[in-house]
């Protein structure tokens, strides 16, 4: 017996070259294989079993990549398998990459930041995403919907290597939004002026980009204080603010004002008044302002005052309640009331008695001015002592004054007081008249001295006063005729007048009983002589001319008299050395005097200025006698 070997049919197998370029999709891969032939003969219409293997595995490849495919066929009665090497080819799937960019606030830079990404056309179940490595703006500059590019785009995740991206780019929009910026200004502290305004020192912008061209616009009328008063930390608003600069576009203010805080320090305000003046006793003068500084309408209130008081004196003037509000600083200059003495003339009455009898009481008149207030007069009048007939007194002012409730306000007033008269007249009846002699006439060789006499038979002195219309010498020939006598003591008296020689009469008129005669005595240069026999000598009833001559060397001459401040005592060139000069007043007083010696007029000047008016008497010592003057102070 034999075998019969039987021999598979080689069979030709291909694979279709259509079906080794396939593209990833997430699925298994197969080739179509064909053989020759097609069927199976003993299954007609059954195609012939091959077995496929993928790099010699039999599992159909998913992913991506390049496979070695061999076909064998898996028949009995057939056999074959695919020649050389053939390749399936699963390409990457191409996928459009699109991303999402964030809105972003100006930075001054084109980085973008990618907030999502997508991949579009990814197998589901993949695993694949796309990494960006950087996104960026057209420009940098703030706008809306603008474009963003990202770059270096990479797939990533496990099934990565089943895809590949269509670019390498992706484009995106997004805003860059405008970077607010928070506007600050300060501003200078002013004097207050009435207004709100303020002035801008400087403006701020708070953080913006470095190096971008951008500042803060303020219009200066839109810059106010809250009010226009005085006060420190006082808030300023400006409004209407904007930006400028050539990055302007990039930015937004956060708020279209700024606030800040500065001081309205007060104003100074000068004030001053003039001086015034008024009388004392009568009511203030109205004060009036001088103001400066002032502003607008506004206005002081309050009034002046002034120091207390009414006696003559000045006051200050003071602000009293003057008031301009806290908008000022009040700098007040004052000026000052004086109060200035009040005229007042009080005059004494005239008074007079009979000689011996009581004085009367001395009375007073207001002839000028008045008082004021409930101001008075008290204290007492006095009169010049002595009893002498005919002789006017005056009436002085003694303690007379002016008082108040409260003090002494005498000297408030400009009291000018006027003296009286008081008279003693001649007793009713025994009056006898003073008569007068001429003695005798002397001459020196250049001017005749004539000595005349008065022989007063009362028993009291009379006054007669001298050069007045009872008492003076008639004749233009005298030099020195002040020794004529007005006060005629009881008895008998002497005195010596200088002239030229013509003739000179001494008139003297005086009452005898109820009566007033005159005598006169007459002298000339052909006079009898002092030396003649029978000449008439001082009463002594003796005859001698060296008792004239001595005379003459020792006259004394006292002027002007009545004065007002100043008078002289005259001496002759052979005047006898003296021993003291005193000056009395009526009361007794003696005052000290200081003479001072004019060689010029062989004289001594006597100054009274600051005596009071009125009667003095002169008491001049010398070796041999004393003489006595009266003075009158006018």
């Amino acid at each position: 017996n034999g075998t019969l070997i039987v021999n598979p049919k080689a069979t030709v197998v291909t694979i279709s070259a259509e079906s080794l370029t396939q593209i990833y999709d997430g699925l298994p891969k197969s080739v179509l294989v064909i053989t020759d032939p097609a069927e199976n003969p003993c299954n007609p219409g059954e195609a012939l079993n091959v077995e496929v293997f993928f790099n010699e595995q039999t599992d159909s490849p998913v992913r991506a990549g390049m496979y070695e495919v061999r076909a064998v066929i898996k028949e009995q009665n057939y056999i074959g398998e695919t020649e050389g090497i053939l390749e399936l080819i699963i390409s990457s799937k191409s996928l459009i990459p699109s991303f999402t960019a964030e809105n972003k606030t100006y930075d001054g830079n084109t980085l973008a930041t990618v907030i999502s990404t997508n991949l579009d056309g990814v197998v589901e179940g993949d695993m694949v995403s796309v990494f960006v490595d950087e996104a960026n703006f057209d420009d940098k500059n703030a706008g809306i919907n603008k474009m963003v590019t990202a770059t270096g785009l990479v797939l990533e995740g496990d099934d990565a290597g089943n895809y590949t991206l269509n670019q390498d780019f992706a484009i995106a929009n997004a805003d860059i939004i405008a970077l607010e910026l928070m506007p600050e200004i300060t501003v200078i502290n002013k004097i207050y002026d009435g207004n709100t305004s303020a002035t801008i020192s400087s403006t701020n912008l708070i953080q913006p980009i470095e190096g971008d061209d951008i500042y803060l616009v303020v219009d200066e009328n839109e810059v106010h204080f809250d009010d226009e008063n005085a006060g420190t930390g006082k808030v300023v608003t400006a409004t209407g603010l904007t930006l400028d600069g050539a990055d302007q576009g990039n930015y937004v203010l956060s708020q279209s004002f700024a606030e800040t805080f500065a001081d309205i320090e007060p104003k100074a305000l000068y004030i001053s008044t003039s001086d015034y003046t008024k009388i004392y006793g009568e009511e203030d003068p109205e004060f009036s302002l001088v103001v400066e500084g002032l502003i607008g309408t506004d206005a002081i209130t309050g009034s002046l005052t002034r120091e207390q008081g009414e006696d003559v004196a000045f006051y200050a003037i003071l602000s009293g309640t003057l008031d301009a509000g806290l908008n000022y600083e009040v700098y007040f200059n004052g000026g000052y009331l004086e109060i200035t003495r009040r005229a007042l003339i009080i005059t004494a009455d005239n008074k007079s008695k009979i000689s011996g009898e009581m004085d009367p009481p001395l009375t007073y008149s207001i002839t000028g001015g008045s008082l004021a207030f409930s101001d008075f007069i008290s204290g007492d009048l006095l009169r010049e002592a002595g009893e002498i007939i005919n002789y006017p007194y005056q009436i002085l002012q003694g303690t007379l004054g002016v008082n108040s409730s409260m003090a002494n306000v005498t000297d408030n007033y400009a009291l000018d007081f006027v003296p009286g008269v008081f008279i003693i007249n001649y007793p009713a009846t025994n009056v006898k008249k003073v008569r007068n002699y001429l003695d005798c006439v002397e001459f020196d060789g250049s001017y005749y001295y004539a000595r005349y006499r008065y022989e007063n038979d009362n028993p009291y002195e009379i006054y007669i006063p001298a050069n007045g219309p009872d008492n003076y010498f008639d004749g233009a020939g005298i030099i020195d005729g002040s020794q004529l006598p007005d006060i005629f003591l009881p008895g008998s008296g002497d005195f010596i007048i200088k002239f030229d020689g013509t003739k000179v009469v001494w008139v003297l008129a005086s009452y005898g009983s109820e009566f007033k005669t005159a005598v006169s005595s007459e002298a000339s240069s052909g006079s009898g002589r002092c030396g003649y026999s029978g000449a008439r000598l001082s009463g002594s009833g003796v005859d001698s001319s060296n008792e004239l001559a001595g005379e003459l060397d020792n006259m004394i001459s006292v002027y002007p008299n009545p004065t007002k401040d100043k008078f002289m005592i005259g001496f002759s060139d052979y005047f006898e050395p003296l021993k003291e000069i005193t000056l009395f007043d009526v009361q007794g007083k003696a005052h000290t005097i200081r003479p001072v010696a004019v060689p010029s007029l062989n004289a001594l000047e006597i100054d009274i200025s600051i005596l009071s008016r009125g009667l003095y008497i002169l008491k001049i010592n010398n070796i041999s006698d004393d003489r006595i003057f009266r003075i009158i102070k006018e």
